[in-house]
């Protein structure tokens, strides 16, 4: 989610994932992402769109990373939950650190397990695990 320039979704492939699913709402970073998953030998394993969050169907997958505001996790936290299968990852990054409290509450509150946060001078990265289900 929130593409950019498509590195975490060429990353997923070289780290062995079969299929990817990458969005972007901006023109500019979808044709970018396109640029470089070719370049990178990742376009049969890469579905590119330009999207907005919250009109695309999110299907079930293992884990998701998304690149976005605090502005746009909080509200979709539930829905991120929802798609990844129990026990997969959340990555969440583009956060201000100042914000990560606000950023991971909705996720712990929904059974996840914070498992780890990077700090980078004014912005973080938080990874979570999604709660097991019986």
């Amino acid at each position: 989610m929130g593409t950019g320039t498509g590195v975490l979704a060429i990353l997923a492939v070289k780290l062995g994932a079969e299929h990817v699913l990458a969005f972007d709402n901006n023109e500019w970073s979808v044709l970018n992402s396109q640029e470089n998953i070719v370049k990178n030998g990742c376009a049969d394993k890469i579905e590119l769109h330009q999207a907005e969050l919250g009109k695309i169907d999110l299907p079930q997958c293992d884990g998701l990373a998304a690149n976005l505001y605090r502005h746009l996790v909080i509200p979709h936290a539930k829905d991120f939950v929802d798609c990844v299968r129990p026990g997969g990852w959340i990555i969440v990054s583009g956060i201000l650190k100042y914000d990560a409290d606000d950023v991971i509450q909705p996720f712990t509150a929904l059974g996840c397990t914070l498992t780890d946060r990077l700090d980078e001078s004014e912005w973080c990265a938080i990874a979570l695990r999604t709660p097991e289900r019986s």
